[in-house]
């Protein structure tokens, strides 16, 4: 399987990982009659699971199942947890990334930018993904900051949309 592949395999699991955790706040939500608090919590750490998956040494869930590591191009060591946080910023511009994949020999819009390679590393035989202090906290503080984002941008728009204050309630 070529790299692109295996690039794409990590991707889904990542995400099919975010969503699934997502979906019991999702419920939550639902069952507080689409309760913006919820809503935004839910997208928030939907988002910090996928901008931090590849924080634990460069290796997510995904690319630990495929065998695959990201390294920075200059020393060939895994970048920092910065420099990985940055560089999944960029699937905000999937359209961006997609195309780039493709004509750019693998390489993603937040590869480019973060100078960074994705590289098929040894797959470690019975290798489990840990759920490392570094790894948590990691999301635990991204779910924060979006959480504010997320909660205040959509009160900004419910207060201004008669169709927002039709979908959502505030009274649950």
């Amino acid at each position: 399987m070529n790299l692109i592949n295996k690039r794409l395999e990590a991707f889904v699991t990542d995400v099919i990982i975010s969503f699934a955790a997502g979906i019991p706040f999702f419920l939550i939500s639902l069952l507080l009659n689409n309760n913006l608090i919820w809503m935004s919590f839910t997208l928030a750490f939907m988002y910090a699971l996928l901008f931090c998956k590849d924080v634990e040494n460069g290796r997510s869930f995904g690319k630990q199942n495929t065998g695959l590591c990201i390294l920075s191009e200059k020393n060939e060591k895994a970048p920092s947890i910065t420099r990985l946080f940055l560089r999944n910023l960029f699937y905000v511009l999937w359209p961006i990334e997609i195309i780039l994949i493709f004509c750019n020999s693998g390489k993603r819009l937040g590869d480019l930018v973060m100078r960074t390679k994705v590289v098929q590393c040894a797959k470690e035989p019975n290798t489990t993904f840990r759920l490392t202090s570094k790894y948590l906290c990691s999301i635990f503080v991204v779910t924060i900051v979006l959480f504010v984002l997320f909660f205040f941008i959509t009160r900004l728009i419910y207060e201004h949309s008669p169709m927002m204050r039709l979908l959502y309630s505030w009274d649950n």
